[in-house]
């Protein structure tokens, strides 16, 4: 059984309230592994709906998308490298604690910046809070938000 942990590092939604088609508020820099992590090992995000929401026009599906980006705000030069395809709701919501597995194809990662992009179809979405977390796919049943301590700074300095 693995232990895997995930912080804010691999986080890119974060409370973050979906009412529309929008990317996520953050966003991955992926400077930092400097190597596509897909190629040897599922990649992929984690998406957890936080609420059970309510809405007078519910969608009918809603689709989450793995992008990458050449600017942190998943702007320019944006490109999917994976997709949950459209997943229908009978209720215009996902509930709440519902993991959804979003894969990353293997060997797409090549901008700096990732993040995920979030389409509402249908309708408009009931106002949704969602968490996003980066990790190996096939670990995404173990994944466990930990929040890093208030005044800890990770240190990413080489020695």
């Amino acid at each position: 059984m693995s232990t895997t942990r995930f912080d804010s590092q691999d986080q890119v939604m974060s409370d973050q309230v979906v009412t529309a088609t929008a990317v996520s508020e953050d966003s991955k820099d992926m400077t930092a592994a400097n190597i596509d992590l897909s190629v040897n090992r599922g990649m992929g995000y984690e998406i957890i709906p936080k609420n059970d929401p309510a809405g007078s026009t519910p969608a009918t599906s809603l689709t989450f998308e793995a992008i990458q980006a050449d600017d942190a705000a998943l702007t320019s030069g944006v490109e999917v490298i994976g997709s949950t395809g459209a997943i229908t709701t009978a209720s215009g919501k996902l509930d709440k604690g519902q993991v959804v597995a979003l894969q990353i194809r293997k060997g797409a990662m090549t901008k700096r910046y990732q993040g995920i992009r979030t389409t509402v179809t249908g309708g408009s979405s009931p106002t949704q809070t969602f968490d996003a977390f980066f990790g190996p796919i096939d670990e995404i049943g173990s994944f466990k938000p930990v929040a890093r301590p208030a005044g800890q700074v990770p240190d990413y300095s080489v020695s």
